[in-house]
């Protein structure tokens, strides 16, 4: 897979997190998957989720040349947690009930909550690895593990009471923001990219 498809799923995966990031505060928990704004937030992370594994392939193939191992421990684990949300996405419409039994006694439901999570925080280590590999933007790759490290402590500070609701609406957004724009920044920087390996590339930094 070329460079270039994996930065247009990266901003494209970007657009469509911040949509249902957003969508998901704004929707505070409530059961509206029959609703007309129900099946936009739900369409919207099963394809963010999609382009964010067809990222993972062309950027972790552009930057396995460095640090290999790193790399592509960076993009396993949240391709698997990709597959195993699509997966349990999957379950629930086949199904039509979130709560049906799927595998191990788990609900769709928890199964792809799962998966969703280990992609989210399995981005914090394809962060990293992005950041050490120097070939795209750092400054993308920050506030990508920025937003990743956020995004489910964040959401269990507000819908938990964990922190004081201040502090868990602050850190909610800031992860709205940073986890999107990170992936985004991530693909804008493979676009500006024209030589086939990230070594001394640098300069291609935003």
């Amino acid at each position: 897979m070329s460079l270039r498809i994996g930065g247009y799923a990266a901003i494209l995966g970007g657009i469509l997190w911040f949509v249902a990031l957003a969508g998901n505060a704004i929707n505070d928990g409530a059961d509206s998957s029959s609703s007309v704004f129900g099946i936009v937030l739900v369409t919207s992370i099963v394809v963010a989720v999609a382009a964010t594994l067809v990222a993972l392939i062309g950027l972790s193939a552009f930057q396995s040349r460095r640090h290999p191992a790193l790399t592509w421990t960076a993009f396993a684990i949240p391709a698997i947690g990709a597959v195993v949300g699509l997966l349990g996405v999957l379950a629930m419409v086949v199904a039509g009930d979130s709560d049906t039994t799927f595998i191990g006694g788990m609900s769709a439901w928890a199964i792809s909550t799962i998966g969703v999570t280990a992609l989210v925080l399995g981005s914090a280590l394809f962060a990293i690895a992005t950041w050490l590999s120097g070939g795209l933007s750092r400054a993308a790759s920050i506030l990508l593990l920025v937003g990743a490290l956020l995004v489910m402590p964040a959401i269990a500070g507000v819908t938990g009471g964990l922190v004081p609701p201040a502090r868990g609406y602050l850190a909610l957004v800031a992860a709205i923001l940073a986890f999107p724009a990170g992936w985004v920044g991530l693909g804008i920087s493979a676009l500006r990219v024209t030589g086939p390996s990230p070594i001394k590339l640098e300069g291609a930094s935003l």
